[in-house]
């Protein structure tokens, strides 16, 4: 009996080329948008939020200002590598600090809007 053909398969370090390729497309944009640090005191110290645009979108587009796990989770995000070292604080002056953030980002998006003047 005949020793049965393998079927013919491409290498597997080729991979198919994609269309669009984001990396080189965030490099070629690099920091056109990108806003000076965020820094405020809080326990006695200075701390520094990231920018904006380097943010996870993801926790962006999903956070609501009144869940707190979304907002603290935000928090996270922006406090980065210092997060650990970040004192415990009051969802108010989370909420505080986050309006500030997002005055210094120039109107950055998040979820409900606390400071709505219009009424129904």
């Amino acid at each position: 009996m005949a020793p049965a053909k393998k079927a013919a398969t491409a290498p597997k370090s080729q991979e198919p080329e994609a269309p669009f390729d984001l990396d080189a497309a965030v490099a070629e944009v690099g920091n056109e948008d990108s806003q000076p640090p965020f820094k405020f005191s809080f326990g006695g110290k200075v701390w520094t939020m990231r920018d904006a645009t380097d943010s996870d979108a993801r926790l962006l587009a999903n956070i609501e200002l009144n869940e707190t796990q979304q907002v603290m989770a935000y928090m996270r995000d922006l406090l980065a590598d210092q997060w650990d070292d970040f004192p415990r604080i009051s969802f108010q002056a989370a909420m505080i600090l986050i309006e500030k953030y997002s005055d210094h980002t120039q109107g950055l998006a998040l979820g409900e809007s606390t400071a709505s003047t219009e009424s129904s």
